[in-house]
């Protein structure tokens, strides 16, 4: 005969069967659990497309970007039906609630088939938990999107979805120059260092560069990583002096500044800083930074901020990158902010102050001219023709 102790365990693993049975059971897989039930859509109102959940769903199909060998981190997807009002380009976009991280893709060809398109959050330069995917639609057209957790995450997610405005004129400097990459989605000739060799173009400073970008395409592995088009240009600073980096881009664009390289040669050196843009609704407005950079040569590149299948062709492929030319000749700027040297390009009261500091010591900071004035030039003299022109150009100010 059993003993109590033998007894009360197993009354315990059958109460505890019990109990989870019936909260397995409890919870109701999502209507839209299997690809035959999606769920239709279309695009956002005042609300998401679609809130909800992926808590007890189970995985049918094919879904490369959320990669899982076993039954806790295989994908538990979710499908949706949506239907466009109008053809363009629409930009689907999901977002996880707390840690849940979410992964989408795309099936032209309908279930049971494999992904056009799969994305997660390893598609971002910068991390934030969301999923992209830009889809090209036709009104009325059908098109089949899947949605679930990365490694089996289950819990509360938003599906968003919104048609892209048309593409947006770039305004493109004149004069500007064209990249040497002219076949898209290539990396050929200036993809830096990402390819077996080094290729770069030049970039004059005072002159812009045009060129495209893209991303996507059918190289989709099982981390989600898809060809990302990044464009690489070098450039020189004679001097110390202010820079100014801007862009402007048809989609979406990310301008990252290197310093020189680590050894001649070589690569780009260190990431000195990042300009990007993340908002589809802020294109071709201009983005820039300024920088003070030592003499030097350095690498500026723009590329895509997402992987979220920018195809050739889109007609939102284009932009515009520039780094400012020489700083307009302003005699009177002799300090930077701070009242230190070299100059800003800015005239500000640490211009004046400086100078005057140097006058009353004999400093050549205060040697601006030459006996007479201008046109001369400094002699290394600190006399009242330097006063003079300084006051002047101060007046003035800078052009």
């Amino acid at each position: 005969m059993p003993s109590r102790r033998s007894r009360f365990a197993s009354a315990m693993c059958l109460l505890s069967g019990l109990l989870i049975l019936g909260v397995s059971s409890g919870m109701a897989q999502p209507v839209n659990d299997a690809c035959v039930n999606a769920l239709d859509v279309t695009e956002d109102g005042a609300a998401p497309a679609w809130s909800g959940s992926n808590v007890a769903a189970t995985f049918d199909g094919v879904f490369p970007c959320a990669p899982g060998r076993s039954p806790e981190t295989r994908p538990k997807n979710i499908w949706f039906r949506y239907t466009p009002s109008a053809s363009g380009y629409a930009l689907v976009t999901a977002q996880g609630a707390g840690d849940v991280i979410p992964a989408l893709a795309w099936y032209p060809s309908g279930c049971g088939t494999s992904p056009a398109s799969c994305h997660s959050f390893r598609n971002w330069f910068i991390y934030d938990s969301q999923a992209r995917l830009l889809i090209p639609v036709s009104a009325g057209q059908p098109q089949l999107i899947g949605l679930c957790g990365w490694a089996g995450q289950q819990g509360d997610m938003t599906l968003s979805i919104r048609l892209l405005d048309p593409p947006c004129d770039l305004n493109v400097p004149q004069g500007a120059s064209v990249e040497s990459e002219l076949q898209c989605a290539s990396d050929s000739s200036n993809g830096g260092c990402d390819q077996s060799f080094t290729a770069f173009d030049p970039i004059t400073p005072g002159r812009a560069v045009t060129g495209q970008l893209s991303c996507g395409g059918v190289d989709i592995d099982e981390f989600g990583n898809v060809f990302r088009d990044f464009d690489y240009f070098k450039f020189s600073v004679p001097v110390d002096r202010l820079v100014t980096i801007s862009f402007k881009s048809q989609y979406p664009a990310v301008a990252r500044l290197y310093g020189p390289e680590f050894e001649p040669g070589g690569c780009y050196g260190e990431l000195l800083d990042t300009i990007v843009n993340t908002d589809v609704q802020s294109t071709c407005n201009e983005f820039a930074n300024e920088f003070f950079l030592a003499a030097g040569d350095y690498t500026v590149s723009i590329a895509p901020t997402f992987r979220d299948q920018l195809d050739c062709g889109t007609g939102y492929n284009g932009y515009w990158l520039l780094v400012s030319g020489e700083p307009p000749n302003c005699p009177a700027d002799i300090v930077g902010i701070g009242g230190q040297p070299p100059a800003d390009g800015l005239l500000t009261g640490d211009d004046f102050n400086a100078f005057i500091s140097a006058f009353a010591a004999g400093e050549l900071l205060a040697d601006l001219t030459g006996i007479g004035g201008p046109p001369s030039e400094p002699d290394g003299l600190i006399t009242g023709d330097d006063f003079n022109a300084f006051i002047s150009a101060f007046a003035a100010g800078c052009p």
